[in-house]
């Protein structure tokens, strides 16, 4: 136990010198990354960490206005934390959520509405959300919108002011597509959703590019993602060996 935990420390370490954040909880309501809910509807959050008996820094991004409430809750044994409720009528509205721990690391963000409208399905390399990494290429897709429509591209980076602009128009079936590969700059966590000339707006997707990495009891195994860049340091520093095995 006292090994694992200290490669937790170096990666958590080493991640932060590369400046890519590290993301190694799993955060899910009612089961997925996100979804469209209505007031009076049943909700639960679910956390899973590596980091037991772990106190949690609460973030979200509320109608596109950020906020962040320190000492929000702790993991138990297990890693794990959980909250239900039901959405009331104060809820209504654009959310995005994620979980940050004291070593810096952070769980990947949610992004739903409750009782708003939206127009279509954005989705991101075909989710709602998702873990990246510097250099991984992207696909934004929506599909069901109105055909031959103006595109405003809408987009946040972590708890900062959004923009938007003008990125095309959706084809004659009401689609719109765009690609591309996460530089280096994009490190951290997004919302991004997309606006029409009729006031419609898109879902919101939201993700973070950086250093994902998992844990299984009793061993260790970090995601295949920028591993080349970890594993020898990492493994140096304990004088470990045959690394190809885990």
């Amino acid at each position: 136990m006292q090994r694992s935990g200290g490669i937790l420390a170096v990666i958590t370490m080493m991640a932060g010198l590369y400046g890519a954040p590290v993301i190694n909880g799993s955060l899910t309501i009612n089961g997925a990354l996100g979804g469209s809910f209505a007031k009076g509807q049943a909700w639960s959050l679910e956390l899973v960490s590596p980091h037991t008996d772990a106190v949690f820094t609460y973030c979200e991004i509320r109608n596109h206005a950020p906020l962040c409430v320190p000492n929000f809750g702790k993991t138990d044994a297990k890693g794990v934390w959980k909250a239900t409720g039901t959405f009331t009528p104060d809820t209504a509205g654009t959310w995005v959520q994620w979980m940050e721990f004291p070593s810096g690391a952070v769980s990947n963000r949610i992004a739903f509405t409750v009782s708003v409208p939206t127009l279509g399905t954005l989705t991101i390399n075909n989710s709602v959300g998702g873990n990246f990494t510097p250099n991984q290429g992207w696909i934004l897709k929506y599909i069901g919108g109105i055909p031959n429509t103006l595109v405003e591209h809408c987009a946040s980076q972590g708890a900062g002011a959004y923009s938007c602009q003008s990125l095309g128009t959706t084809d004659d079936k009401g689609a719109w597509y765009l690609a591309g590969a996460f530089p280096k700059t994009s490190e951290g966590g997004w919302v991004e959703w997309l606006r029409f000339t009729t006031g419609d707006e898109s879902n919101p997707i939201s993700f973070t590019v950086g250093t994902p990495v998992s844990y299984v009891l009793p061993g260790l195994e970090i995601f295949k993602n920028r591993w080349n860049l970890l594993r020898n340091e990492v493994f140096q520093f304990y004088g470990l060996l045959n690394i190809d095995s885990l």
